[in-house]
C-alpha cells in the first residue's frame, strides 16, 4: 500500500500548492513502488499474457522514475495504458484456487 500512500500524498501536495517539482518527485517515488509490485505479482501468475504485459509494465513504471529527469513526461503515459489493460488481463484470467483442504471441511461435527 506503500505506492498508493505516496500517489495520495502527491495529489494532496499538488492540491495544496507545493512546488510541482516536489509533489512530482513523490509521484515517481510511489511509481518505484508500484512498479516492484505490478511485476511481483505479474511474475506468479499462471497467466503467460498477464506475467508479459505486468512486467513490461512494472518496468517501464519504475524505470520512468529514474529516467524521469531525461525525458519527457508523455514518455509515462502508456504505463497507464499498460495498467489498464494488466487489470483487464488479471480480471479475464483469473482463476479461483481450491481453498485449503482444512479449511474447505469446516468445524468437525459435536
Amino acid at each position: 500500500y506503500g505506492w498508493v500512500a505516496l500517489d495520495v500524498l502527491a495529489g494532496i501536495l499538488m492540491i495544496n500548492a507545493v512546488e510541482y517539482d516536489t509533489a512530482w518527485a513523490v509521484r515517481l517515488g510511489g511509481h518505484v513502488l508500484a512498479g516492484v509490485w505490478i511485476v511481483a505479482s505479474s511474475l506468479v501468475s499462471r497467466s503467460w499474457p498477464v506475467r508479459v504485459v505486468g512486467v513490461i509494465t512494472g518496468v517501464w513504471l519504475a524505470g520512468y522514475s529514474f529516467a524521469g529527469t531525461l525525458l519527457a513526461e508523455e514518455f509515462l503515459r502508456p504505463a497507464g495504458i499498460m495498467i489498464l489493460v494488466w487489470f483487464a488481463l488479471l480480471a479475464i484470467f483469473h482463476r479461483d484456487t481450491p481453498s485449503h483442504p482444512a479449511a474447505a471441511t469446516g468445524p468437525a461435527p459435536a
